[in-house]
């Protein structure tokens, strides 16, 4: 990866990005979330967290999170996950079809 140096609108500060010098890694990222229940409850009942996959192009893999991009050519939309909530992540690979 490089970084290159943009200034936010408004704000006239330069802020680092990181975008991508090679191919970047595509992954699924399987992980849990935080569920809750609004107002007085009765009881706990058999609640489990619930579990979401989310796909995108790793930016980083690093101790207390990880970093992913919906965007191939540059760094789009970004998710950042606590370590702690990722129970999987799934190196995708492109299949060609053919035709």
């Amino acid at each position: 990866m490089r970084l290159i140096s943009v200034t936010s609108p408004g704000e006239g500060e330069a802020v680092e990005l990181d975008f991508f010098d090679d191919e970047p890694t595509l992954v699924e990222v399987m992980w849990e979330d935080v569920e809750t229940y609004a107002g007085w409850n009765p009881e706990a009942g058999d609640v489990e967290p619930p579990v979401f996959t989310t796909v995108g192009y790793l930016v980083k893999d690093e101790e207390h999170k990880l970093i992913i991009s919906d965007t191939k050519e540059g760094l789009g939309n970004v998710t950042v996950f606590p370590s702690g909530v990722v129970l999987e992540v799934v190196e995708l690979e492109r299949v060609e079809e053919e035709e």
